[in-house]
């Protein structure tokens, strides 16, 4: 799969297009994944860990050349995982029915998806994890438009945190996506960060109605392709 270097391949998954061919897609995973897969509570959650991991896989093999099945993931100290030996980049997250994974020569991606869902107390939620900036923005909003607006926030934070690679180690507060005149995204700094100071992009990815996905990369010039995946994998 050809990938140039400001690319950014996008694969939009139906979790659900893919519960004929769980036993398939089992068969790719690693030791430690299948068992992680065995240990979710509830059967839909260890389906969508198994759809979205060996999809990843399969998605990666075409980029690498390296088999399913024999892809090593490795991950840095806070945990973002990484292929062994690669200069593929890629990330990963899921929300209800659907996955996002992004694949990259970009050192630094993230994206997120988040299923746009009633959740008591949005501006509590608010004050504890965004910015004054974000709060302040948040408040022009009530009910549906309100929680719109609360997800566009919080999926370009996770993409952000996600591309770093540092995780909720980097505090959520401490980085504005938007600013007070409603223009969103904007990337400011709040307090000091290496990573701040770096060139970023972040936006909204196209998504079904019902969900918010994101992406943050470490580029200012990016191209972003939608790509598709077959809905059946053969044995």
């Amino acid at each position: 799969m050809e990938l140039k270097c400001n690319d950014i391949h996008i694969y939009r998954i139906n979790i659900s297009d893919y519960n004929g061919s769980l036993l398939n897609l089992k068969k790719i995973m690693s030791e430690d994944e299948t068992k992680k897969a065995d240990r979710f509570k509830f059967t839909k959650d260890s389906q969508s860990y198994i759809t979205c991991r060996s999809l990843l896989r399969n998605i990666l093999s075409e980029y690498t050349n390296i088999n399913p099945d024999e892809i090593n993931f490795s991950c840095n100290e806070s945990g973002k995982p990484y292929i062994e030996n690669s200069e593929i980049q890629f990330n990963l997250s899921h929300s209800g029915d659907r996955c996002v994974i992004a694949v990259s020569l970009i050192s630094e991606t993230g994206v997120d998806i988040e299923k746009v869902r009633d959740i008591e107390d949005l501006t509590k939620i608010a004050e504890r994890y965004f910015s004054e900036t974000e709060i302040f923005y948040l408040k022009k909003f009530q009910g549906n438009e309100l929680a719109d607006n609360f997800f566009r926030i919080w999926t370009l934070k996770e993409a952000f945190i996600k591309a770093t690679g540092e995780g909720l180690s980097f505090p959520l507060k401490d980085f504005s996506v938007t600013d007070r005149t409603g223009k969103i995204p904007v990337l400011s700094v709040i307090n000091t960060s290496a990573h701040l100071e770096k060139k970023w992009t972040l936006g909204f990815l196209e998504n079904e109605s019902g969900y918010v996905s994101s992406f943050a990369v470490n580029s200012e010039k990016i191209k972003i392709i939608y790509k598709t995946y077959p809905a059946e994998i053969n044995g």
